[in-house]
């Protein structure tokens, strides 16, 4: 986990961490099996209409002698005011590297955001 924190703390305050807020969501507890993750949100608003896209990284590990996996996931929403969703989705894959660089982790986290920023609907598209 320190080598992905590492990596992680060259990524903070650029890109597509630059702009957003950033959470560790790792589970560093000796009580469940402990994964290593980042989550990257950006929330946007006009009066009471929000709109928030966000990412996730997560290593989930493994039974022993098998490898840990890389999930990558993404979401988009909207919302007025303290009502319920006006839209929501996402969506994930798992990313083709199994020993990330910062560049990787940061491509991966603009993929993700460029992902959910597409699939929120233009304004006036769902009325």
């Amino acid at each position: 986990m320190a080598r992905l924190d590492a990596l992680l703390a060259e990524c903070v305050a650029t890109g597509a961490f630059g702009d957003a807020a950033v959470r560790d969501i790792s589970n560093r507890s000796g009580r469940d099996w402990p994964w290593w993750g980042v989550a990257v949100t950006r929330t946007t608003g006009d009066g009471i209409d929000r709109r928030r896209i966000a990412a996730e990284l997560t290593l989930h590990p493994a039974a022993s002698g098998v490898p840990a996996t890389w999930h990558a996931s993404w979401g988009a929403r909207e919302w007025r005011d303290v009502g319920t969703d006006d839209f929501r989705q996402n969506g994930d894959w798992t990313p083709e590297w199994t020993e990330p660089t910062a560049a990787d982790l940061a491509e991966t986290m603009h993929a993700l955001l460029a992902a959910a920023d597409r699939a929120v609907p233009e304004a006036g598209a769902q009325g």
